[in-house]
Formats: C-alpha cells, sequence, structure tokens
C-alpha cells in the first residue's frame, strides 16, 4: 500500500488567477493603461472584499470598512464560479471557472470524495470538503480600487448570481453591442433564521443602479430600457437558492 503524503497549501492573501487574458476586452473607445492595470490585476490577483456577519463589507488586508451606500462596478465578464477543497482549514485543490470562458462548473457527484465517513468533522458534524463558492471583482468608485468578493453562502451566491444574470440580459438585449459595465451600490438585509439559535442573519445585496459606458457617463437611467434600479431589498436567500443543481 502506497503511503499518502499530506498536501500543506497555506491560504492565500491574494485571489490568484492562473493565467492573465491573451486579449483586453473589447469595449468601443477605451483607455489603454486603465485596460492594461485591469488585465494585470486578473493576473497578480486582487485583495479582497469581504461581507461580515454584523452586515458590514470590509477590504483589504487591513480590513477597512466599505460603507453601506458605497457606489462600485462590478466586473460581470470576470465572474467565476466553481469547488474549492478544503483539507486541515486550507485549500487544497480548486476547480473554478470563468463563465466568459463559456465553462460549466461540474456537479459535486463528479469531483469524488463522496464517502462521508472520511470527511473532516466540525463540532461532531462531517463537513463536506468541497465548497461551491463564487468570485467578482468589485471596483470601488473614487478610489478605482478593485477587490475581489468572493463568497460560499446562500446570500453572497445569490448576489454574486443575481449579477450574472443580469449581465446575460443586457448583453442579449445590446445585440452585439457594448453592453457597458455595471454600476452598482453595496447594500445588505438580513432575514430572522426559523432556529432561534442562529438570530438575525445579515446577507449581502450588490444593487443595481446602471450601466456606464467607456466615457464613464451613464448609458441607461434607472427607469430606462433596463427598468427601474433594484430595490433596496431582495429575496430572502434561505427561499432562492440559484445553485441547487450543482450542489447534488
Amino acid at each position: 500500500m502506497s503511503k499518502k503524503t499530506k498536501t500543506n497549501v497555506k491560504t492565500p492573501t491574494k485571489a490568484v488567477v492562473k493565467a492573465p487574458p491573451t486579449t483586453l476586452p473589447a469595449s468601443g473607445p477605451t483607455n489603454a493603461w486603465l485596460e492594461m492595470s485591469n488585465a494585470m490585476d486578473s493576473y497578480v490577483g486582487y485583495s479582497f472584499m469581504k461581507f461580515q456577519k454584523d452586515g458590514q463589507y470590509t477590504v483589504g488586508v487591513e480590513a477597512e470598512e466599505a460603507p453601506l451606500g458605497t457606489k462600485a462596478i462590478a466586473h460581470a465578464r470576470q465572474v467565476e464560479l466553481g469547488w474549492r477543497k478544503w483539507q486541515d482549514n486550507s485549500p487544497v485543490d480548486r476547480r473554478m471557472y470563468k463563465i466568459a470562458d463559456g465553462l460549466v462548473p461540474p456537479s459535486r457527484s463528479e469531483l469524488g470524495d463522496m464517502d462521508q465517513s472520511q470527511w473532516e468533522q466540525d463540532n461532531g458534524k462531517r463537513i463536506d470538503p468541497w465548497q461551491f463558492w463564487g468570485a467578482i471583482p468589485i471596483e470601488l468608485c473614487g478610489s478605482g480600487e478593485t477587490f475581489m468578493f468572493e463568497s460560499r453562502s446562500k446570500g453572497g451566491l445569490g448576489a454574486i448570481n443575481k449579477i450574472v444574470k443580469v449581465f446575460g440580459q443586457r448583453v442579449r438585449d445590446m445585440n452585439g453591442q457594448d453592453p457597458g459595465r455595471l454600476l452598482i451600490e453595496l447594500q445588505a438585509d438580513k432575514y430572522k433564521h426559523p432556529n432561534p439559535q442562529y438570530g438575525w442573519i445579515w446577507y449581502p445585496i450588490l444593487r443595481r443602479l446602471g450601466w456606464i459606458g467607456p466615457d464613464g457617463k451613464l448609458l441607461s437611467a434607472p427607469g430606462g430600457k433596463d427598468g427601474p434600479p433594484d430595490s433596496a431589498a431582495a429575496a430572502d436567500p434561505e427561499l432562492d437558492d440559484p445553485i441547487d443543481d450543482l450542489l447534488r
């Protein structure tokens, strides 16, 4: 019998993408310096944006607060979805895919590790080593800093899934024309968990405000072709899981 060796992988401080894009995104008139900076960001990785349990967003290594109401650009072309495998609280494998590449993550059953007796335990509960994740770069208006917003919670995945759906509809409606960049606002809401032990649960909302052209001007104002901006509240994430099929 061959001896198994344990792989030690440290949790990265940056979100790393394996390979840079070979071409810059086609978006009409561009600022070559900003476009190249965006391309480099996707290569060297972004600092993280995190949504905290108290309903606040933090960014960077110092976990500086990004207040609710902060305006930002959601880079929908760079959305990644997929799986990460964890061992001893560290990631040891990943199967993340960019939607723009036309790839779809495998279902959970295709990844193996289905013997629950071999799963690690947390407070006596078996934990699936493979966790579904979503990630999207968020560029803060004003500072121009870009952070990778990642989540594996239903609320966070629901927020990313909404961006994916809105952008897909926009691309379809523009019929080959530049869809623009999605302007959002960082918001949050909460719901009361059915189990009183957990109390109120906060979840993120990436509220759609409109679309920005390459000249920095608003392409479609709220109430225009795309309809009104998203309401400040969103559907209870516990009632709408966008990835049920993949989790089977």
